[in-house]
């Protein structure tokens, strides 16, 4: 079991390095191009999202959070597949219901 931990353990920090690799890279290059702009907090509006292009700064900011989210359903979608193979029913719907709930909160 503790091998499984730290497997499990490992996941977590290589998703969450790389997550945050890619989101200060993409936050570099947009302080870079509009550091000098002013911040205008009162047109925020979170549904209107404007990233068209992935490579671009916003977009790897977005791919970086992205990266950290998808970390965290593979996480579950891993520790649900050892509870398969240990045979532990409650614990593989527990995991079960867990993983729907975070794809239906991507999506939703």
């Amino acid at each position: 079991m503790e091998r499984l931990q730290l497997m499990i353990g490992k996941l977590m920090l290589i998703g969450a390095i790389i997550s945050a690799t890619i989101t200060l890279i993409g936050a570099v290059i947009f302080l870079i191009q509009h550091g000098n702009e002013p911040a205008s907090f009162h047109l925020f509006n979170p549904n209107n999202s404007h990233v068209k292009n992935y490579f671009s700064a916003r977009g790897l900011i977005e791919i970086g959070l992205y990266t950290l989210v998808l970390t965290q359903v593979v996480r579950v979608a891993f520790t649900g597949w050892l509870f398969v193979k240990q045979g532990d029913k409650w614990f593989i719907g527990f995991s079960l219901f867990i993983f729907l709930v975070l794809i239906y909160s991507l999506f939703a």
